[in-house]
C-alpha cells in the first residue's frame, strides 16, 4: 500500500476506533455519568435473559457482529501481508478491552457473547475485504490480457498474454515476434495458451516485443 493511502487508512481507522468507544462505552452520550451504573458479567455464551426478551438479544448479538465489520476491513488493509492469527488476536484484544473497561467504570454489562461475535464480525470484515481484493485483482489481470493468433510456420497457435497495457491489438497485427513453443498448454482465463511470447521491459516500464533484426520466414529456430 502506497504511504498516502495507508496513512489516510490509518487515520479513518483511528476515527473509527472512537466511534466505537464512543458507542460500546458511552453509549453515544457525551456525559458518563449520564450513564445508568451497571457491572454484571455473563461467562454463558448467548445466554439471554427470558423477561428481556429473546428479540432483544437476537438485535444485540447482530448490532455486535456488525459493528466489528469495518474493523476487519482496516486490520486487512493496513497489516494485508500479516499472519491471520494476529489480526485475530488484535480484534479479539480490543474487544476483551473494551469488556474489562465497561466492568472497571461500571458502565454496562461485560459479556463473553460479546466477545464472540465482535470477533466474528471482525473476521467476516476480513473475509469481505479478501474475496472483493481478490475479485479486483482477478478483473485487473483480466483487463491486460490479449489473445493472440501466432502463425508459427508450422500451425497457428492461440496465445494468451498479459500485453493489453503495451500495445494496442492494430499495434500487432502483422508484427514477427519471437515466442516459446516447448511449453505445456496452460489455461488462462478459461482460454488455453499454446505458447509464450518473449518480451523485455522498456525504461518506461512498457514491454516490447524480442524481434528479429530483419524480416525472417515464420517458424525459423533460435538456438
Amino acid at each position: 500500500m502506497k504511504r498516502k493511502r495507508k496513512f489516510g487508512v490509518s487515520v479513518l481507522f483511528l476515527i473509527y476506533l472512537a466511534l466505537l468507544v464512543w458507542i460500546i462505552l458511552f453509549k453515544l452520550q457525551f456525559n458518563i455519568n449520564d450513564l445508568d451504573t451497571v457491572r454484571k458479567i455473563n461467562i454463558i455464551p448467548f445466554y439471554y435473559d427470558k423477561e428481556i426478551g429473546v428479540d432483544f438479544h437476537i438485535k444485540e448479538v447482530l448490532e455486535n457482529l456488525l459493528i466489528f465489520v469495518p474493523m476487519g476491513i482496516y486490520l486487512q488493509m493496513l497489516l494485508f501481508k500479516s499472519k491471520s492469527y494476529l489480526k485475530l488476536l488484535i480484534i479479539a484484544g480490543i474487544s476483551l478491552l473494551l469488556e474489562i473497561t465497561q466492568y472497571i467504570l461500571a458502565i454496562g454489562s461485560s459479556d463473553i457473547t460479546d466477545l464472540i461475535t465482535n470477533t466474528a464480525g471482525g473476521l467476516l470484515g476480513i473475509a469481505l475485504y479478501s474475496i472483493v481484493a481478490r475479485l479486483l485483482k482477478s478483473r485487473e489481470k483480466a483487463d491486460k490480457l490479449l489473445k493472440l493468433k501466432v502463425d508459427t510456420g508450422v500451425d497457428v497457435r492461440t496465445v494468451v498474454s498479459g500485453i493489453a497495457e503495451s500495445f494496442s491489438p492494430e499495434e500487432i497485427i502483422g508484427k514477427q515476434v519471437m515466442i516459446l513453443l516447448n511449453l505445456a498448454p496452460r489455461k488462462i482465463r478459461g482460454i488455453e495458451s499454446q505458447g509464450m511470447l518473449l518480451l523485455t521491459t522498456k525504461p518506461d516500464g512498457k514491454l516490447s516485443f524480442v524481434t528479429p533484426d530483419e524480416t525472417v520466414e515464420n517458424g525459423i529456430e533460435i538456438g
